[in-house]
């Protein structure tokens, strides 16, 4: 059996669209045989890219086939915008050597600006977030899990460094996680020795 795409990890995107991976992610694919047959596109639901191989692939195709078959051999409109947005609203990629997969510009709305993404295992497939929507407009799990990957980001600067830092929860709750709009991340503030 496959290895399926489980935790999550923030990941840098460059200005070109490459997607840097964390290396869990980067075994699964290996594991799975799909090095040269991965997909970026647009998710069925939710405001965020979806990574899939050839298993996923084909269950798209085999789902769209069950149900033109069950309306009698014809594909309603809602079949087909669905079709289009699995297969025409994606994009060929593969994994090269330095754990990066490339999205194509046109799915990459922050074309020609670095940023970073909150990058979710889904069993068959991965999802990429926007870290900063995610921050201001995302779903309670979703921004959780963002700043818990933040916070341990930066502590490991911390520590690289020697500091000792602290991080200041303002414009973030703990009990509703609940996020300012407009404010990015969490601002840290160095604790000075005692």
């Amino acid at each position: 059996m496959s290895r399926p795409f489980i935790g999550s990890s923030i990941c840098e995107i460059s200005r070109n669209g490459d997607l840097s991976l964390s290396d869990s992610f980067c075994i699964a694919i290996t594991s799975r045989d799909a090095k040269e047959n991965l997909y970026v596109g647009l998710h069925d639901y939710m405001n965020c890219l979806v990574v899939y191989d050839d298993v996923l692939l084909n269950d798209r195709l085999d789902r769209h086939e069950r149900r033109r078959v069950a309306e009698g051999g014809t594909a309603p409109a809602e079949q087909l915008d669905r079709l289009r947005s699995n297969f025409g609203f994606a994009s060929a990629t593969k994994l090269d050597g330095k754990g990066r997969i490339a999205i194509a510009p046109w799915l990459h709305e922050r074309g020609g600006e670095a940023h970073r993404a909150l990058v979710v295992g889904m069993g068959h497939s991965i999802e990429i977030w926007d870290l900063d929507h995610v921050l201001a407009h995302g779903s309670r799990d979703l921004r959780n899990l963002a700043i818990r990957h933040l916070e341990i980001i930066t502590a490991k600067s911390a520590n690289n460094k020697g500091d000792q830092y602290v991080f200041s929860l303002q414009s973030v709750r703990t009990s509703g996680l609940d996020h300012d709009a407009g404010k990015s991340g969490l601002p840290v503030h160095p604790l000075h020795t005692l």
